[in-house]
């Protein structure tokens, strides 16, 4: 959810950059307004980039606990398996 948040923002944030250039070329007169479309386009940009870093984190988070639950429940798996193999008697020995 966060990452179509994230690139929501930034579609938006990059319209308002397109918007107050091409405001600044059919109307140099009014500089003022295309400098406040592109500054808040460019504010709109770090919004996007920040919620991007943290879904990268979350991600890189989320997969660190998979790693150790992982291990967490292969070990005694392993463990167990091992023991089990250690007591079946060998065929033709006795």
């Amino acid at each position: 959810m966060i990452f179509a948040v994230a690139v929501v923002v930034m579609v938006v944030g990059f319209i308002f950059i397109m918007w107050g250039v091409s405001h600044a070329i059919s109307k140099p007169e009014s500089i003022q307004t295309s400098y406040l479309a592109a500054i808040s386009g460019i504010i709109t940009e770090f919004i996007g980039v920040t919620f991007m870093v943290i879904y990268r984190s979350t991600m890189t988070q989320a997969n660190q606990f998979m790693d150790v639950l992982e291990l967490t429940f292969k070990f005694p798996f392993t463990q167990t398996r091992s023991r089990s193999i250690i007591r079946t008697p060998i065929e033709g020995t006795d």
